[in-house]
């Protein structure tokens, strides 16, 4: 039986009754969700080699062209060269990449009730996610009975629509917090934006040194290469071993995630904030430095990235109490979370994954690549740009030993280890403009708090010197010495974590300190969210090394994504207002003297990173941006 879909050619076969799915009612096929529509309607054609590979999926995942996916792994899972495959409506079936956005994550429960309401009994972890947009053409609404057992057989097309589309309204809701974590400042915008929008038209930047600046790169001494130099060299006989750990790790940590969720549900009975497991992580990797320690108490190896320790998080209690969770439930909350992170991080370390070879393979497309390793599910996406930025880093810390598979493998470790971290907002970054400003005037050219993925000179500071000292990270910012041995001017720009910025501003004062003793010049300049409540704010306003601070309306600037490196639109609007703080040495002022004119640049340069009405609408309908004010 063939029939068509409006506005596609080529008929779509139904399953036939030999090959109808033993898990869910769906009369559609598989191939259905290989189409795309582009705006204007016209279809994409699509192979038969992709047909055929699409329907070996062993879960059933469908989707429609009116919505965007926002899960890489939906589209490798459905076949490849996808750049535009849609977003899964939710089924009584997982997701087939079995990865949770963790911009939806929060909503999943509610979802979940609702359909159980519907004799459909699904779990939250079995719900996947839909926009609130239009969802179904008339010719798959007439077909809308399938995720629906509990609806009526006679109820009527558009009724059944309107059920949908409702759900959809509640599935996009965050949960309402009490109150929120940080007191902020709301300053007057300058209405920069729309003053310079006829200039960012006229001067842009050539694509590459938008990226970064291949030109900017600090001389390091062997001294300074000490703690990174076990790093910087990379060796091809444990790839494969290296690459079948990070898997593991990268399972673990989102399995970690569903735990959460579960955990809050189970004893909190509440949707915990939509950043409060990223925020946690970070806690705990400033609490456990594994980029100081190889070993911990126990002699066991530190994870780079799961907690090894059971501890109650102070940060994660008052986190769960915003959405009205007693402190006793938010602690045993904790404290399990924890332990079972434990327990995740001893298993990454003692095995490997089955079934998972270690070998990378690269594949390019148009406009990405994709990064494989076989044998595994996750799927690594980054755009041509990026991938040949990070080729440049390898290609200067090896040498003449870089070679293709060296690299190759890197650059699996590396975007796997930022996929696992997730929490993209947390590692936003200053626009290119904003940096030439700074390079121009202050002769900035090291980042303090960066990856090798938005880094914006050749050398900087990073949080996984293991994945990132081939790529020419430092290591840990908290690692340079206090000595007075490193001068320079610096650029601060840390993740959004109040813990991460009360550390680096006592930092910050002790570098100042040991410098002024010996009167070298340094300096910092430092960005930071207007939370005026803030033990790091009320230390940089106080600090006697302050030459100059000023604050950026959020209607003024926006920042780098911190998955530009795989998305279409480079820049997210700031959820806060923004504070600039300079902090100098006495000789350092006299060598980098702060002016009201490098203020003004300063802001007018941050005022080009603001999005497009256009890129922030696509922002919001792929289901991103829901933690920006979390």
């Amino acid at each position: 039986v063939s029939w068509r879909v409006p506005q596609l050619r080529t008929p779509l076969r139904r399953l036939s009754p030999k090959r109808s799915p033993s898990r869910s009612s769906s009369p559609f096929p598989i191939s259905l969700i290989q189409r795309t529509l582009s705006p204007s309607g016209a279809a994409e054609k699509i192979s038969k080699k992709k047909i055929k590979k699409s329907a070996n999926v062993e879960k059933s995942v469908w989707s429609h062209p009116g919505l965007r996916c926002y899960n890489p792994a939906c589209r490798r899972a459905l076949g490849e060269g996808y750049g535009d495959l849609r977003r899964c409506i939710f089924t009584r079936m997982v997701c087939v990449c079995s990865i949770n956005c963790a911009d939806t994550s929060s909503v999943r429960s509610t979802w979940a009730g609702e359909l159980r309401d519907r004799g459909m009994g699904v779990t939250a972890d079995e719900v996947t996610m839909s926009s609130g947009e239009k969802l179904y053409s008339d010719d798959f609404t007439r077909k809308l009975s399938w995720p629906f057992k509990g609806l009526p057989e006679d109820k009527k097309m558009g009724e059944a629509r309107e059920e949908v589309l409702e759900l959809s309204k509640k599935a996009r809701e965050t949960p309402k917090t009490l109150f929120s974590l940080h007191e902020t400042i709301d300053v007057k915008s300058l209405g920069l934006v729309r003053k310079i929008e006829s200039d960012i038209r006229k001067n842009k930047m050539t694509k590459k040194f938008e990226v970064w600046n291949p030109k900017v790169s600090r001389d390091i001494t062997e001294t300074q290469m000490i703690k990174v130099k076990k790093f910087a060299h990379f060796d091809p006989k444990i790839a494969p071993f290296r690459v079948q750990k990070e898997v593991a790790r990268n399972r673990a940590v989102w399995n970690l995630r569903k735990i959460f969720r579960k955990l809050c549900s189970q004893i909190g009975n509440s949707i915990p904030p939509v950043c409060a497991f990223d925020r946690w992580l970070a806690r705990s990797l400033l609490k456990e430095n594994p980029a100081e320690k190889i070993k911990n108490q126990s002699g066991r190896e530190v994870d780079p990235l799961l907690p090894g320790t059971a501890y109650v998080d102070p940060g994660l209690v008052k986190d769960l109490a915003r959405v009205g969770c007693s402190e006793e439930k938010a602690s045993e909350i904790s404290r399990k979370l924890s332990e079972k992170a434990a327990e995740l991080a001893k298993s990454v370390s003692d095995g490997s994954v089955k079934g998972v070879s270690g070998k990378v393979e690269v594949k390019r497309y148009k406009h990405s690549l994709d990064v494989l390793a076989k044998g595994s599910s996750i799927h690594l996406k980054i755009t041509p740009l990026y991938f040949d930025k990070l080729f440049e880093l390898f290609s200067r810390t090896q040498g003449k030993n870089a070679t293709k598979y060296k690299f190759e493998h890197a650059l699996f470790l590396l975007l796997a280890r930022y996929q696992a971290l997730s929490g993209h907002g947390f590692q936003a970054a200053l626009n290119a403009d904003a940096f030439e400003v700074l390079r121009e005037r202050m002769e900035v050219d090291f980042e303090c708090f960066a990856s090798p993925l938005n880094a914006r000179f050749g050398r900087y500071c990073s949080a996984f010197p293991d994945t990132d000292a081939v790529f020419g990270s430092m290591g840990s910012f908290f690692s340079l010495p206090l000595d007075g041995s490193v001068t320079g001017s610096f650029e601060a720009n840390p993740p959004f974590i109040s813990e991460v910025l009360t550390k680096m501003s006592t930092h910050i004062t002790s570098m100042l300190k040991s410098a002024e003793k010996i009167k070298k010049c340094l300096s910092f300049t430092v960005v930071i969210p207007g939370w005026v409540d803030e033990t790091c704010w009320k230390n940089m306003i106080s600090s006697k090394f302050l030459r100059r601070h000023f604050i950026v309306a959020k209607a003024d600037h926006g920042f780098c994504d911190g998955a530009q490196h795989q998305r279409r639109d480079r820049y997210r609007e700031s959820p806060f207002d923004t504070g600039i703080f300079i902090l100098q040495t006495s000789a350092g002022a006299l060598k980098w003297a702060v002016s009201d004119s490098l203020e003004k640049d300063i802001r007018i340069a941050m005022a080009k990173a603001y999005p497009s009405e256009a890129a922030r609408k696509r922002r919001l309908s792929q289901g991103r941006g829901l933690g920006d004010a979390d």
